[in-house]
């Protein structure tokens, strides 16, 4: 607790809204207004001596604003551990061996207060009307239907830089999923870095190798990605050491199109091309169905 307060002066008397009753109340808060959850929680957990006089909106507030959010990211990824411990290794495991993770963003309305616009920003959507935003990246697990980290960046984050922030929380034998916004170089570039492999849908444009791919009508290739003097320009600003990369395209036909794959998963031998078809069902079914339906396949 200690760390995750903001004074060290913060709950340090008893209290009602002690720090494990704050915590089990925001965690199990649905739809209501503050004070009926106040109300309901404390009226269960001491039905004999509650008076709902007592505790206010205010006060919640107040007590809210003494701890940080670092208390509710380590109880994630505790509750992510716990969880893992207990499901047996198989139940995991999904695809040749491997945790497929899908990471995907999205834009998050927050709270219109002038220190929420200060640190987010703000958006003009289609009506003119400026509104408080934030970027949202998740990172979930497809075979167990779990979210395991989330990153929260302003209004003018980037979705890649979000989900490099992922990769500390994921492991060897992760393989990582991406919709078509998220390839660029320097983003591979991190991941054979880090040693961390990787399946991205690409658009039909993402390169001048892969338009050649299309092209060709190849079901399959293994190539060296091309890197300009911009590409590698950018990967130094990231800070990354420039190596070759190496990379399979894989063309995947469907019932509902033809989809380009890039991945780390070079061995055509231990990754046959027709297994595949059952890992791009499982994106299709999980965090990239929407954008399926709604934009062409290239």
């Amino acid at each position: 607790m200690e760390k995750h307060r903001v004074s060290e002066h913060d709950f340090t008397r008893k209290s009602a809204l002690s720090f494990p009753n704050l915590i089990e109340l925001i965690l199990n808060t649905s739809h209501n207004s503050i004070k009926s959850e106040l109300d309901t929680y404390f009226g269960q957990k001491n039905p004999q001596s509650y008076r709902k006089q007592l505790l206010t909106k205010g006060a919640f507030t107040k007590a809210r604003s003494k701890f940080k959010e670092t208390a509710l990211i380590e109880l994630l990824r505790q509750s992510v551990a716990c969880f893992y411990r207990k499901v047996p290794l198989k139940q995991r495991s999904n695809w040749h061996g491997f945790r497929t993770l899908a990471i995907d963003g999205s834009d998050l309305a927050v709270p219109d207060y002038p220190e929420i616009r200060n640190t987010f920003g703000a958006h003009t959507n289609d009506s003119e009307v400026s509104v408080p935003m934030a970027k949202l990246s998740f990172l979930y697990d497809t075979t167990l239907d779990m979210p395991i980290d989330v990153q929260l960046g302003d209004n003018y984050a980037s979705e890649r830089d979000l989900a490099v922030s992922h990769l500390a929380q994921t492991q060897e034998n992760d393989l990582l999923l991406y919709d078509r916004g998220y390839y660029a170089h320097w983003f591979v570039l991190q991941h054979v870095l880090q040693q961390r492999d990787f399946c991205f849908r690409l658009r039909g444009n993402a390169n001048t190798q892969v338009k050649h791919f299309i092209q060709s009508k190849k079901k399959q290739a293994v190539i060296t990605l091309e890197d300009t003097k911009g590409m590698q320009q950018k990967a130094l600003e990231k800070g990354l050491e420039i190596v070759p990369l190496e990379v399979r395209l894989i063309r995947i036909k469907t019932a509902k199109g033809s989809y380009v794959l890039m991945t780390s998963l070079i061995d055509k031998k231990r990754y046959p091309m027709k297994d595949f078809y059952s890992m791009i069902y499982t994106i299709l079914d999980g965090v990239l169905r929407k954008a399926i339906k709604s934009k062409k396949p290239f």
